[in-house]
């Protein structure tokens, strides 16, 4: 079957974490920059606007990063490829855990480059290893478990604001960053898997 195919498997879970995550931080961007200018609730709005606009105004500047997603995966592979995107997703996890507002455009650079990136190499990736024959639906399935991924949302965003401790979004990212890094030791192994298997194609020509 199409879709038990190892690496299809180990690139839908990888998605499902990536996507989620994205969507997580947009859907609560407000709130996390509100608890780190620490200001009363009703000067809350008010104080992150500034900020949001400049996330709207860097935010389309992620397209022109998916060029250059396709020129390393072309030029270096699928592996360099995934390697820039969890770097870019890494980096963004842990500058969401710096409680400095004056940080946050930089976040937001990161989120938006490796939104680009995360679609451009998710597709072609399906489209290398499946062929345009099953390049449609298999694209299909996999959006289909992202959404069903995202669905997770709210209720984590409403997990996080209900946090005793007031440190709900702080631990929501620790969170998220330990399961990213589990998902490049997934990673990790699917590069692994697939050196060997070329390894052993090579052999088999002699």
């Amino acid at each position: 079957m199409v879709f038990a195919q190892p690496w299809l498997v180990i690139l839908t879970v990888w998605f499902c974490v990536m996507y989620f995550r994205l969507v997580f931080y947009l859907g609560s961007v407000d709130l996390q920059l509100r608890a780190m200018l620490a200001v009363p609730e009703a000067e809350g709005a008010d104080a992150v606007e500034p900020w949001l606009e400049t996330l709207g105004w860097i935010a389309p500047l992620g397209a022109l990063f998916a060029p250059a997603m396709g020129w390393i995966q072309d030029r270096r592979g699928s592996a360099a490829a995934f390697f820039v995107v969890q770097v870019l997703g890494i980096l963004h996890q842990i500058l969401l855990m710096i409680p400095v507002v004056q940080l946050q455009p930089i976040s937001f650079l990161l989120y938006t480059c490796q939104q680009e990136a995360l679609f451009a190499v998710v597709l072609s990736s399906l489209l290398h290893g499946l062929g345009p024959e099953r390049f449609g639906v298999a694209a299909g399935v996999l959006f289909l478990f992202g959404a069903a991924a995202a669905a997770i949302v709210s209720p984590a965003t409403a997990a996080a604001l209900l946090d005793p401790s007031g440190l709900g979004f702080l631990n929501a990212n620790i969170g998220l960053l330990v399961l990213m890094l589990a998902v490049t030791g997934l990673l990790v192994l699917q590069n692994q898997r697939t050196h060997l298997q070329v390894s052993l194609s090579q052999i088999s020509l002699f």
